[in-house]
């Protein structure tokens, strides 16, 4: 082979590979780590954040009871925590919250306990089995505190046949522990980091007013995606065209590496991994996101271990051209 004719095979072969990874979601090169300014409640435990208006969010702590507001500035990089909104009358410890999503079109938050049993005792406590609906003013994003609305999920598990089992086991033994939750037009999808079955994680489509008006006769589907064994949801996030994911070991091995970001396509449609989230001081919880355009999303990632949940925005590159990874189907339930 000639001098000339190998270097034209190299340079077709380098514009094969760069045009593949253009066509492929990937996580892009711009990474910013925010501050937080304020008291935030929970600080070193953050499980979940979502917006609704630009400029303004809700963390969620699974130390806490309350929903934390809080103003953010995309130039400064900078969030502000505002005053706690609590969600529940009691004197219990803590409501082990753990996602939190935004519904634009309905103008409020949900909010979801993992619905599972405590990690150290084993012990089913009943404040662990809540969601929450929160209302906000659509004109200034403000949590309608005394228009809360509770409900639970446990019925619908109870009533499905793959996870029923899972009900009141610890998660280091393949127990239920919801820790993502999205909503899509009136739906909220669960997304469960235990249990993983077969290298299956789990999520729970269920319609958000059938769910607050009465649990127990709401229907549901479960998704069995093929994340890997012992790979769970760590959190779910509402996109254009499906749900971004984080996932990460279903178990409590306590370590802060092995996370990663996927795209799901939703009912019916594709699962695509993104890429390998860097390691962290903390674990990767929270996915909330920022903007989206017909080529990138921008999120903003916070941490469970990390002082105030180290928030860290990440620009997520699309696909110039659909791939066609498997495609997940539903297990109806009635």
């Amino acid at each position: 082979m000639n001098t000339r004719r190998h270097l034209a095979i190299m340079i077709a072969s380098a514009l094969a590979v760069h045009a593949h990874a253009d066509e492929a979601w990937h996580i892009g090169g711009s990474t910013a780590a925010w501050s937080v300014e304020g008291s935030v409640a929970g600080p070193n435990d953050i499980s979940g954040a979502a917006g609704i208006q630009a400029g303004r969010g809700v963390l969620v702590s699974d130390e806490t009871r309350v929903a934390q507001p809080f103003r953010y500035d995309l130039t400064t990089r900078l969030i502000t925590v505002e005053t706690p909104v609590p969600l529940l009358a009691g004197s219990g410890k803590e409501l082990d919250l753990e996602a939190i999503a935004a519904s634009r079109s309905g103008a409020c938050y949900y909010a979801t306990g993992s619905h599972g049993v405590a990690r150290k005792s084993g012990k089913v406590q009943p404040d662990r089995l809540h969601v929450f609906r929160l209302p906000v003013d659509p004109a200034t994003g403000a949590i309608k505190a005394g228009s809360i609305a509770v409900t639970t999920v446990l019925p619908v598990l109870k009533s499905d046949a793959l996870l029923r089992d899972a009900i009141g086991k610890s998660s280091d033994l393949d127990g239920i522990d919801i820790e993502g939750l999205a909503e899509k037009d009136g739906t909220l999808f669960f997304g469960l980091r235990s249990p993983s079955l077969a290298d299956h994680a789990f999520i729970i489509e269920v319609q958000a007013e059938a769910l607050f008006a009465n649990a127990g006769t709401a229907t549901h589907r479960t998704y069995q995606l093929p994340l890997g064994a012992g790979i769970g949801i760590r959190d779910i996030a509402s996109v254009r065209d499906g749900f971004l994911l984080i996932a990460g070991r279903s178990g409590n091995d306590g370590s802060t590496q092995g996370f990663s970001l996927h795209h799901w396509s939703g009912p019916g449609g594709a699962l695509t991994k993104i890429g390998d989230l860097p390691a962290a001081t903390g674990k990767a919880e929270g996915l909330m996101v920022l903007s989206e355009t017909d080529t990138a999303v921008d999120v903003l990632i916070v941490y469970d271990g990390a002082v105030n949940g180290t928030p860290t925005r990440f620009e997520i590159i699309k696909p110039v051209m659909p791939s066609n990874p498997k495609r997940i189907e539903p297990n109806d339930h009635p």
